[in-house]
């Protein structure tokens, strides 16, 4: 059981390279980004233990379940902005995979709210 959990953590910390120190006050301590951009989950602002916690584990399961709908917004956003369809496209691609892969996370490590993670744009909103 060990082994599995010292597995899963390397993977995690793989996954998530960077940390360093985020929210202020009452929120996660630490955060956890393939990137540099330290922008808190929306989670973060809650008060209190059992509120964090169930926000974390809502944040996680609507960036799981509709991470995909990036495939659409994306594309159109970049429409709008005049950079072009195929560029929202792989926008919308990376932003798939990483809120996907970042709401499992999420909902995998909602007890542990002393840790965020931050998603693409701040996830699906």
């Amino acid at each position: 059981m060990k082994g599995k959990y010292l597995a899963m953590m390397l993977g995690l910390m793989a996954l998530c390279p960077v940390m360093s120190d985020a929210a202020q006050g009452d929120g996660a301590r630490y955060t956890l980004s393939i990137t540099k951009d330290y922008t808190p989950s929306l989670w973060t602002t809650e008060t209190g233990y059992m509120s964090r916690m169930g926000h974390k584990l809502a944040f996680g399961g609507k960036n799981a379940l509709l991470g995909w709908m990036e495939l659409y917004t994306e594309p159109r956003e970049s429409m709008e902005e005049q950079e072009g369809f195929f560029r929202g496209m792989g926008h919308g691609v990376v932003n798939m995979l990483g809120d996907t892969i970042g709401g499992v996370m999420h909902v995998a490590t909602f007890p542990i709210t002393a840790v965020d993670m931050p998603l693409p744009e701040g996830g699906v909103l």
